[in-house]
């Protein structure tokens, strides 16, 4: 059943089930990508014995792994419905793959797009302050300099010294 399951989800990139059930596939549809990413042929025999589908492979080695060639893991996504089948009241859920087209809400960035969203959100509010002022420390006094323009970078360096944050750039 799981098999069948991980071949609709990488065929469709996205389905509804049971909570329980979604979050049991999710660990699989990790895994898959995982290995495909692995690029062997030991891996390559795996992810054929997982998906059973030649078009499901096909989709995962020509569409996915070129879209998750920066991310390194959390590939997918449970969602929870909120709301309960009728026939025997499970909760349901939406497992999807992430940075895909159509999507429900977007994935956070990976890379030198997550340092930039970092200050993005760092400067826009006082939330945002809060939640990004460590990794923001960490980012400005790190040896390579953050891919970030001159203006953001004396903006956050302003916002840093509201906050007592010693930043030295060198």
């Amino acid at each position: 059943m799981m098999k069948d399951m991980l071949n609709i989800l990488v065929r469709d990139q996205k389905m509804e089930t049971s909570l329980a059930r979604a979050k049991e596939l999710q660990q699989y549809a990790e895994e898959v990508v995982f290995l495909a990413k692995k690029n062997s042929p030991y891996h390559d025999g795996l992810v054929e014995s997982m998906l059973t589908s030649p078009e499901a492979r096909r989709i995962l080695y020509e569409r996915m792994l070129p879209r998750y060639q920066d991310r390194h893991f959390h590939f997918s996504r449970v969602v929870n419905l909120w709301r309960y089948r009728e026939r025997d009241t499970t909760p349901m859920a939406i497992i999807e793959y992430v940075d895909r087209p159509g999507e429900l809400r977007p994935a956070n960035p990976v890379g030198a797009a997550r340092k930039q969203h970092v200050a993005m959100e760092f400067l826009q509010s006082r939330r945002g302050r809060r939640k990004h002022l460590s990794e923001m420390q960490r980012m400005m006094q790190s040896k390579n300099s953050p891919p970030l323009d001159a203006a953001v970078l004396e903006r956050c360096r302003f916002e840093c010294s509201k906050y007592e944050v010693a930043v030295d750039v060198e």
